[in-house]
């Protein structure tokens, strides 16, 4: 009896199913299994799904690649998901009788698998689909943190007098550290219509999401040497066949304990910070913490290896570090060294110093005592310039 009863309850949710998809479908196509497919039945290509973050403006696919981030991460930075009809969706809303139905919006993994996704996904609300299209568009918000959220889930479905239930084996929850166990994952937003109300959806529509919380390693052989009125900064490349996100260096400093050598905006920096996360403890001031108030350079290419800065005081030691950028905006962790400029020395001063003063050699301007013959050969010397200044004087009174 309970297993009849099973089979006509899902035969009637199959009858209303397919009602609510005729509506939808509008009055022109051709009518089948399931409801009605013609020109007018909305698609996941009729969807546009876009990150916004600033509402109102939506990230462009370069700034999107760079957005999700380490620091952005920690920062739990405000993002929202915007969900429209593409004009081509717009001119099929006069033809789509919607009276029931509903549109889910998500975020995470495989969102449309509603077994596993309680533990892989966050839900970001649910509107009525006559309500959807009414709009035309809709924003949800959300943070950066939730976007990058990795997660992992597996899900079972057990059978029970003919019935189905569901199970997951957890509940989704936010990072609470900005790492992952992947240097870069995939997220996804989701936009789910499902015209019966329930967990078969006829529209599925997304849009990836390149999640990046792994810096890149730091450069190796770093030195910091004084020169004139400046800091020279060596290091050794990272191996870009080995990480091939890698996108360039840029050099930090300071002076004394944690004071900013240059005003901040003179360089653009490349990488993001977050000084306030909203889990963790707060970055030290300074280079340490990846302070942008400290950049002492532009962001420099992958092939650079070293980096003079300039416009220092001689005699002040300075710290100084470099730091790897990935394409993500990710950076390495900072390792700060110390190095003195120093007012560079001329010939003369090398000259002048004891204990042998008068002594330096190398140069034109070096001297030496002339032995005996040398004292006997200035005269000669002497005397045949004096003549050959006496013949030119003639010549010219001629």
């Amino acid at each position: 009896m309970i297993r009849t009863t099973a089979v006509a309850l899902g035969f009637l949710v199959l009858l209303a199913a397919g009602a609510a998809r005729a509506q939808f479908g509008g009055t022109t196509g051709t009518t089948g299994t399931g409801g009605t497919v013609g020109t007018t039945a909305l698609a996941a290509s009729d969807i546009f799904i876009g990150v916004q973050a600033q509402q109102g403006s939506n990230l462009s696919a370069f700034s999107l690649a760079r957005f999700f981030n380490k620091a952005n991460c920690d920062c739990s930075v405000p993002v929202f998901i915007y969900y429209a009809l593409l004009p081509s969706g717009q001119a099929k809303k006069s033809g789509i009788i919607a009276t029931s139905g509903n549109v889910e919006f998500w975020v995470g993994q495989a969102c449309d698998n509603y077994i596993t996704r309680n533990a892989q996904c966050q839900n970001l609300g649910v509107q009525t689909l006559p309500t959807f299209l009414q709009n035309g568009q809709a924003t949800l918000p959300t943070t950066a943190r939730v976007v990058s959220t990795y997660t992992t889930a597996t899900g079972t479905i057990i059978f029970s007098d003919g019935g189905i239930s569901t199970g997951t084996t957890g509940t989704f929850q936010q990072t609470p550290d900005c790492t992952s166990p992947v240097q870069q994952f995939t997220q996804s937003a989701f936009l789910l219509i499902s015209l019966a109300g329930n967990q078969t959806y006829d529209v599925v529509a997304t849009l990836p999401i390149q999640i990046d919380l792994t810096p890149p390693p730091s450069p190796a052989g770093v030195t910091v040497q004084g020169g004139n009125e400046a800091l020279i900064v060596n290091w050794t490349q990272v191996d870009t066949s080995l990480y091939p996100d890698l996108f360039g260096y840029q050099v930090l400093c300071k002076r004394a304990a944690d004071l900013q050598v240059f005003t901040t905006g003179t360089f653009t920096s490349g990488f993001s910070t977050c000084a306030a996360p909203t889990m963790g403890t707060p970055p030290p001031p300074g280079p340490e913490g990846l302070d942008q108030a400290f950049i002492c350079s532009p962001l420099l290419t992958a092939s650079a290896t070293s980096f003079r800065v300039e416009i220092l005081q001689n005699g002040i030691t300075y710290g100084a570090t470099v730091v790897s950028v990935d394409n993500s905006g990710n950076a390495s962790a900072p390792n700060v060294l110390y190095g003195t400029p120093q007012l560079t020395e001329s010939f003369y001063d090398i000259y002048r110093q004891p204990p042998n003063m008068g002594q330096a050699t190398g140069g034109l301007c070096s001297f030496t005592p002339p032995t005996r013959r040398g004292w006997i050969a200035l005269p000669i010397v002497g005397a045949v310039a004096a003549g050959f200044a006496i013949a030119r004087r003639r010549r010219g009174r001629r």
